[in-house]
């Protein structure tokens, strides 16, 4: 959009408004405060004020080494339009007119004031950039004296993010019980569902066939297998995490189609401390994950578990 540009004369130190428009200082930067043209434009939306203000004359004795140097010292704060609050890391860059990178450059500091030295005399486009704020450009015209201090007020603008989105993985049933973390850690036999599938087990204990040391003694007519250890011990049995009643078997209580996951540990030395009773082996039977499958109806089953809670019942009298 071309904006059309009036004429006026003001002092070169100093800003005046008029009828919506905008008389700014800053077009002639480190001139005598004399009479000069000045150029001026209707306040646009993102209205900004570069004024400029005479130092002190302390300040002023140092600069005559840099106008020795070529150039003059330009000092200043960025400040929040809509508040005057101080702006830090706003970046300021000065760059030559024709060039295409900055001769100059500064970082505002937390108290928003910077500070460029060696500013030759000449025409330069002014940028300042700060997060959170629309971006400002200004052609200016640096004169021969100095030093010049400059306010810089930049408006507010709301930043754009491209939207987050965040994934999150439901830990498994098996995660949750810690199968696999004693699993990483190579002490006991490990059986997954799949391996009961693979294997085509008829029952539970079938499995435990393929496990040295473990003997697997067939029960008489109505009765299931029990399985034993070397030296005929008879691991104590965990369903869940829970303790089983001792001398209970796996076969009494689970179908092949009823176990997720199985853990068998040999020794007393390799039981994990939270199944450590005393036993001298232990076998750990996780069943099917929640919404796995049904699980057929078993009169075994059934009075296996009112057999705890009798048990249970008569040990509290």
């Amino acid at each position: 959009m071309e904006i059309g540009w009036n004429q006026s004369r003001v002092r070169t130190l100093g800003w005046m408004g008029l009828c919506g428009f905008v008389f700014l200082a800053l077009p002639f930067w480190g001139g005598p405060a004399s009479e000069a043209p000045l150029q001026t434009a209707p306040t646009p939306p993102a209205a900004f004020l570069l004024a400029l203000a005479p130092a002190p004359l302390a300040a002023q004795e140092p600069d005559r080494e840099e106008r020795r140097s070529g150039g003059i010292l330009i000092t200043g704060e960025v400040v929040d339009v809509s508040g005057g609050q101080a702006i830090a890391s706003a970046e300021i860059q000065f760059t030559p007119a024709g060039a295409d990178a900055p001769s100059h450059r500064a970082l505002s500091a937390g108290n928003g004031r910077f500070r460029l030295q060696n500013v030759p005399a000449g025409e330069y486009t002014v940028t300042v950039t700060a997060l959170g704020f629309r971006d400002l450009s200004e052609e200016v015209v640096v004169g021969t004296q100095g030093p010049v201090d400059v306010r810089i007020e930049i408006v507010p603008e709301a930043l754009e993010l491209d939207p987050i989105i965040v994934t999150a993985t439901a830990r498994s049933y098996l995660h949750q019980t810690g199968f696999y973390d004693r699993q990483r850690t190579g002490i006991g036999t490990f059986f997954t569902r799949d391996e009961f599938l693979q294997r085509a087990s008829f029952r539970v204990s079938d499995i435990f066939r393929s496990i040295p040391g473990a003997r697997v003694v067939e029960g008489g007519f109505g009765t299931v297998a029990q399985v034993t250890f070397r030296g005929g011990c008879r691991p104590d049995l965990y369903v869940d995490g829970v303790r089983t009643v001792p001398g209970t078997s796996v076969d009494e209580i689970l179908a092949v189609h009823d176990v997720e996951a199985m853990e068998v540990y040999r020794g007393a030395a390799s039981i994990p401390a939270q199944y450590a009773r005393g036993g001298c082996a232990a076998v750990v039977v996780w069943t099917r994950e929640p919404g796995g499958g049904d699980r057929p109806f078993s009169w075994r089953r059934l009075g296996v578990a009112a057999g705890f809670v009798l048990g249970a019942l008569f040990l509290t009298r």
